[in-house]
């Protein structure tokens, strides 16, 4: 098998151009049968298809001389050593992104959560005509704001993705926006808040119908009560009860549509302009 062995390539090249030149040469290797060998401190060119192939070395000194070279296991759950050495982050701060940073994707769609993904999942139908979301990417979930404050994480997801739009809840537009903005994201070309400005809808379930609302909220009124009473860890966990049953309930009597969907169509017309 013919060997390339580059050395150091991101010399001179910006963040965003590393991580096309990683593609390129991933690309290279797949097409023409050809074995890659990069040495790189750049996490844009680490591969993220089988990150297990990213091989780490550890130089140990003694007295200032060199001594032995260990290799640093980088499979299963270690494959986020070679990004966090390179990004200097802990390996902790890398959990929420694990399935953006090795997808294999372009286009990405980042969402709050879980629950926000299978909404937007629902809006691939065709049914939906020309409201469908329509883009060739992926819907990854980014388990809570919190992990939006990570600027490090964030910049290097936006250098690495061409295409990347963010969703958040309204109720932490002022915080998030900030940052985002410091990122040099752009509102509606990169990002967008989800809900109505009004009491209790400033999240994607503001965007349900009120008659969805309605039927979860009177069918639960003791959770409706621990949501607004309880104490900070009855609030929380009603809240995240609150919402699976919303979704629960949507996802039962939902049909694609103005009646079901309405609130849902102008930010999914936002969204297919700036990942097309």
């Amino acid at each position: 098998m013919p060997v390339i062995v580059i050395e150091e390539p991101e010399s001179f090249l910006h963040p965003a151009a590393q991580a096309e030149f990683g593609r390129v040469l991933h690309d290279l290797s797949e097409e023409f049968g050809v074995q890659v060998i990069v040495t790189t401190h750049s996490p844009y060119l680490l591969n993220t298809s089988v990150p297990s192939s990213n091989i780490l070395l550890r130089r140990h000194t003694a007295y200032k001389q060199l001594r032995q070279t260990e290799r640093i296991d980088t499979s299963e759950e270690n494959w986020m050593k070679p990004f966090g050495l390179a990004l200097g982050l802990e390996s902790e701060e890398f959990k929420p992104w694990k399935e953006l940073i090795l997808s294999g994707s372009d286009a990405i769609l980042l969402v709050e959560g879980e629950t926000d993904k299978q909404y937007f999942e629902m809006l691939r139908d065709p049914k939906h005509n020309a409201n469908r979301l329509n883009f060739s990417g992926e819907v990854v979930p980014y388990d809570g704001t919190g992990s939006l404050q990570n600027t490090v994480l964030l910049r290097f997801i936006k250098n690495r993705y061409p295409k990347l739009f963010v969703t958040y809840d309204l109720d932490a537009e002022k915080e998030i926006e900030r940052t985002l903005q410091s990122l040099g994201l752009e509102k509606k070309k990169h990002y967008m808040s989800i809900g109505l400005n009004a009491a209790g809808d400033r999240s994607i379930e503001g965007l349900l119908p009120t008659a969805i609302k309605n039927s979860v909220h009177n069918a639960n009124t003791a959770l409706v009560q621990a949501a607004v009473h309880g104490t900070r860890e009855e609030r929380e966990s009603a809240r995240n009860r609150l919402k699976e049953l919303m979704l629960e309930e949507f996802k039962a009597k939902a049909v694609p549509g103005a009646e079901y969907f309405g609130n849902f169509y102008p930010l999914v017309k936002i969204i297919n302009a700036a990942l097309s």
